[in-house]
């Protein structure tokens, strides 16, 4: 993360690795989890088959994410 001339002229340089951003992002990830099971229950019960699913957003870049939804669908 970068940010230049955050006061005058100082700027901010932070590196952060990918398992420091999954793991404070973790209660973030509990609640998609949570609203997909919630999506995937409603489709059963109503006897509706999923065939895809389409990711969008800079979200789907997120190997985290992509996982998540992989586990819930069991793709």
């Amino acid at each position: 993360m970068n940010i230049e001339y955050l006061m005058e002229e100082n700027d901010l340089h932070y590196t952060m690795k990918r398992e420091e951003l999954e793991k404070i992002s973790e209660p973030i990830f509990n609640a998609i989890i949570e609203v997909l099971t919630k999506m995937r229950d409603n489709l059963k019960q109503k006897n509706i088959n999923l065939h895809s699913i389409e990711l969008i957003g800079g979200g789907t870049r997120i190997p985290a994410f992509v996982s998540l939804v992989k586990s819930v669908f069991g793709v």
